[in-house]
């Protein structure tokens, strides 16, 4: 005999009449008891010997596992990340309404699960107390399908890949042909799985009425539920799970964070790419989202920091009042050249802007080939490429990367907080993307990455609006690279990279400005980057002294 009563697809209605399927378990002693919550659309059934599921039912919580709306065995047709709102309200309140309930209902999750979490806290359910998203962001278009307006393409592979009612394991065999397809609205033919879902995606370039209406952004300040984020440096969401918790803190709220040196399994253990990061770089993380859970329904959030973070380079965990770190000094650092920075052979140069350096040239240029794009080596990737600090110099070694390079350090450099590249560029095309990417270049010559970011130009002036180039003309960019922790030892150099690709992390510009869904013949593109002092190019990074 089990140690815990249960009861096996138990149908809750929703405020519409579709009923979602429930599978509960709770202890056999007397109730009611708090309840840990988890919906998801990978199917709710969860094994009996699981830890998490045991350590909940020992410490006296009941345990609720549902199937998203269209999923499994729950009625509906399911819409991913658009419907779950609504449907995580409810759920929660037909939880606390149950005579094994004890009105306390916390939820827990990662990735799909932790975005479940936080569109149900949006709608303040007075039951909630308390949420653990790992691995997600808040806002579906920046920090899902369109980061830094491109289509992200491990995204619309899983909307082809969780079409139907149960998820698909084997589409294709050699995604990286597969995700070349033009126009990119026949991706899902050429899989030969319809998904209305990338469609809808697609048919929504811009962050227009519908990714606002998702987003969870806008609701922070009617929030109630105490937040535990959890992130890795090298998940492709980081940079929403740390904009959410400093959304929350802003808005008065019990929000904390703990950021690792992690992929989006924030249970990879310690080596990542070509880092090892040490035996304590693990934490259990199940723990620790437990620990929150049981103290918040009990009415008492363990004490512990609002932010910590794991400070790559050193390989030691920082804690901190708030992200960034207030010490952290926004720095800038000047691109410049002699000849050309193409590629790591170039002279590239990367300089504080005091040194006052002799620039040879005011100008970089290269070609862009959509046919013939950067690939995507490590970095804050999920089923394109293998993720993490991985050695960047096979991309470096082509001329249609520019790369600028600092002295050797003489000094340790700490860097906590959002990089961002300011950067002025042409091109021959009305449209077109920017990479920025930083890498900690170590003494026998590996550029493993840190952080990155991309712009598609047209987004330039926001979101929510087209802009076209002026081909040729110089424009400012300002991109987004996502943030960090590291510090960059001494007898390290730091590197910036610039290009126009990173595939097949990211969707191709084909450089047209047209319809990006429906473009399908690639154009070439001649790219400039400028550094003179009228059009001034400089990475900016938040250094503590």
């Amino acid at each position: 005999m089990n140690s815990f009563r249960q009861m096996m697809n138990v149908m809750a209605p929703m405020s519409d009449g579709v009923e979602l399927s429930c599978d509960i378990r709770m202890p056999r002693t007397e109730g009611p008891f708090p309840v840990v919550l988890e919906r998801n659309p990978y199917n709710k059934a969860i094994a009996v010997t699981d830890p998490d599921l045991q350590a909940y039912l020992a410490a006296g919580f009941a345990h609720v596992g549902q199937d998203a709306r269209g999923k499994h065995e729950s009625q509906g047709e399911y819409v991913p990340f658009l419907q779950e709102a609504d449907d995580g309200r409810d759920t929660v309140d037909w939880v606390a309404d149950q005579p094994w309930c004890n009105g306390v209902v916390v939820m827990t999750g990662a990735s799909y699960t932790g975005w479940t979490q936080l569109a149900a806290a949006k709608t303040a359910p007075a039951a909630l107390r308390a949420i653990t998203p790992s691995v997600m962001g808040a806002d579906p278009y920046r920090d899902l399908a369109y980061p830094g307006g491109v289509p992200l393409l491990m995204m619309l592979w899983w909307s082809i890949s969780n079409n139907g009612r149960s998820q698909r394991e084997q589409l294709g065999e050699n995604w990286g042909e597969l995700f070349a397809t033009l126009p990119l609205r026949n991706l899902d033919a050429a899989v030969g799985c319809p998904s209305p879902a990338m469609q809808q995606w697609l048919d929504h370039p811009t962050r227009d009425k519908l990714w606002t209406d998702a987003s969870v952004e806008p609701h922070y300040e009617q929030m109630q539920a105490a937040t535990l984020l959890i992130g890795g440096w090298y998940d492709p969401f980081v940079s929403g799970t740390i904009r959410a918790q400093a959304g929350l803190a802003a808005a008065g709220k019990d929000a904390r964070m703990v950021i690792g040196p992690w992929a989006h399994d924030v249970q990879c253990g310690r080596i990542l790419g070509d880092l090892d990061f040490g035996a304590h770089s693990v934490s259990d993380v199940g723990r620790l989202k437990r620990e929150f859970l049981i103290g918040c329904a009990n009415g008492s959030a363990p004490d512990g920091p609002a932010v910590r973070v794991f400070a790559m380079g050193v390989n030691e965990w920082r804690d901190f009042d708030h992200w960034p770190p207030a010490a952290a000094t926004e720095t800038p650092l000047l691109l410049g050249s002699t000849r050309s920075a193409n590629s790591l052979h170039g002279d590239g140069t990367l300089f504080p802007e005091e040194a006052n350096k002799a620039d040879g040239s005011d100008v970089d240029r290269y070609t862009y080939n959509p046919a013939d794009p950067v690939p995507a080596i490590g970095g804050a990737a999920l089923v394109t490429n293998e993720p993490g600090p991985c050695d960047q110099r096979p991309a470096e070694r082509r001329d249609d990367v520019l790369c600028y390079t600092t002295d050797v350090l003489t000094e340790p450099m700490e860097v906590m907080g959002w990089v961002a590249l300011d950067l002025h560029a042409s091109s021959s095309a009305p449209d077109t993307d920017f990479i920025g990417r930083l890498c900690d270049v170590y003494p026998d010559g590996r550029s493993l990455v840190i952080c990155d970011g991309v712009l598609r130009a047209r987004f330039r002036e926001g979101f929510d609006k087209e802009t076209m180039l002026t081909p040729g003309e110089p424009t400012r960019l300002r991109i987004d690279m996502g943030s960090t922790a590291c510090v960059f030892g001494k007898g390290h150099r730091i590197r910036l990279e610039v290009t126009s690709s990173c595939f097949p992390r990211f969707a191709r510009n084909l450089n047209t400005g047209g319809v990006t869904a429906d473009e399908d013949t690639p154009v070439v593109a001649q790219q400039t980057v400028h550094h003179s002092a009228q059009y001034p190019s400089r990475l900016l990074l938040p250094v503590v002294p």
